[in-house]
C-alpha cells in the first residue's frame, strides 16, 4: 500500500465522510418536494409549428440559461417556495387549463400517457415562461413561450 511520504496515510483510502453508508442503514425515498432539480431536454419540441416551442433567440437561451442556473441545487420544495407577489413563481398547471393547441401537441408527441393531469411552467419575465413535466424530480422541457400563449391571462383581441 502506497503511503504520503509526509504524512503516513494512504491518499486512496476513503475519509469518514465520505465512506459507503454499512448495510444496517435502511435508504428511504425520497419525496417529490426532497429532490433535487434535473433539467432533460429529450422532449423539447424543436418541431412544434405553434409559437410556443422549442427555439429559443439568443436572448432567449440566456433567460433559459438563468433559470436553469438560478434553480440548479434547489430541491422541488424550494423552488415552489419561490413567490411572484403573492402567488407562486414556478407551478403546476393543469394539462386541462392549456390552449387546445398545447393539449393537442402533448397527443402529438405520444405524451399523453406521460403527462397525465399537470404541466409546470417556470417563469422567467412577465411573459416568459419555460413549460414541461416533472417526472421523478426531473423537469422535462418541452416549448420555450415567451409570449405566455400557451395559458393567456389576458382575452383574445
Amino acid at each position: 500500500m502506497r503511503r504520503d511520504k509526509k504524512s503516513g496515510k494512504n491518499p486512496k483510502a476513503l475519509q469518514p465522510s465520505m465512506q459507503a453508508p454499512t448495510k444496517t442503514a435502511k435508504a428511504q425515498p425520497l419525496k417529490p418536494d426532497d429532490r433535487y432539480v434535473v433539467f432533460s431536454f429529450a422532449h423539447a419540441d424543436r418541431e412544434c409549428p405553434h409559437v410556443f416551442h422549442f427555439k429559443p433567440t439568443a436572448e432567449d437561451a440566456a433567460h433559459i440559461l438563468e433559470l436553469m442556473c438560478a434553480v440548479s441545487g434547489m430541491t422541488w420544495g424550494q423552488v415552489k417556495l419561490h413567490r411572484s407577489g403573492t402567488r407562486p413563481k414556478h407551478h403546476s398547471q393543469p394539462l386541462n387549463s392549456v390552449i387546445k393547441e398545447a393539449q393537442q401537441r402533448i397527443v402529438d408527441l405520444h405524451l399523453d400517457e406521460v403527462v397525465d393531469t399537470d404541466l409546470f411552467r417556470f417563469r422567467t419575465g412577465s411573459t416568459r415562461r419555460l413549460w414541461g413535466f416533472v417526472q421523478e424530480g426531473i423537469f422535462h422541457v418541452l416549448w420555450w413561450d415567451p409570449d405566455h400563449a400557451v395559458y393567456p391571462t389576458e382575452p383574445s383581441s
